[in-house]
């Protein structure tokens, strides 16, 4: 649970907060290359305005925000070039207010050090790859 009402982060899902927004964190372990994919989709899309989904590589944008209001499954697909340290936040912000606003969220980090293409993908459990944040002071 969140600072705010309904805020929270679980293993294969987010929901935002009343006027902030949720995210789960990656951080490169070293410097290398970071193919990002996945998909992002609302549980519901009754009772809610939608959310909107996007990735940032430390401070910048490379991904959204794209509005999410049905319940369809969006492609994600970025590849970034990571120094040691930097980071990945995957962002979910309530579009009005945040009722009926869970979003599945299911990204794979592959991630290559020696400047070749990332190798298919091994799945870990989230809690070893990932950070999950219960409060980002996001505005809508």
């Amino acid at each position: 649970n969140g600072a705010q009402a309904y805020q929270g982060v679980w293993p294969g899902g987010i929901h935002p907060g009343t006027s902030v927004g949720s995210m789960v964190r990656w951080t490169a372990p070293s410097g290398g290359t970071a193919l990002v994919s996945g998909t992002v989709n609302l549980y519901a899309a009754s009772g809610t305005a939608g959310v909107t989904f996007q990735i940032k590589h430390n401070a910048a944008s490379i991904e959204g925000p794209t509005s999410l209001t049905n319940t369809t499954p969006v492609a994600i697909s970025e590849t970034a070039v990571m120094s040691s340290g930097d980071t990945l936040d995957f962002i979910v912000t309530a579009i009005g207010p945040n009722s009926n606003c869970s979003t599945g969220l299911a990204p794979v980090v592959q991630f290559t050090t020696d400047g070749s293409t990332p190798a298919p993908p091994t799945l870990f459990p989230a809690s070893a790859s990932f950070l999950f944040s219960r409060e980002l002071n996001v505005s809508r």
